[in-house]
């Protein structure tokens, strides 16, 4: 167990988060904010190295933002 838990905190991560913008989902965009806050938060908390990239849809074609 102590290894997993070790290997959760020090390997590299590489997340992509696809959000949904339609319109039935307006509503839910401020939580899905303070989730992704909290996801970037914690990636940062993390000893091993980690990046995400957040992509939204439906949306302009090629639009990628990068945190």
């Amino acid at each position: 167990m102590e290894v997993v838990d070790e290997l959760g905190e020090t390997c590299d991560l590489e997340v992509l988060v696809l959000v949904d913008t339609s319109a039935s989902m307006t509503n839910k965009l401020p939580t899905v904010q303070e989730a992704l806050i909290d996801l970037s938060i914690s990636m940062n908390a993390r000893i091993g190295r980690s990046r995400f990239a957040v992509y939204q849809f439906p949306g302009r074609k090629n639009r990628f933002t990068f945190w």
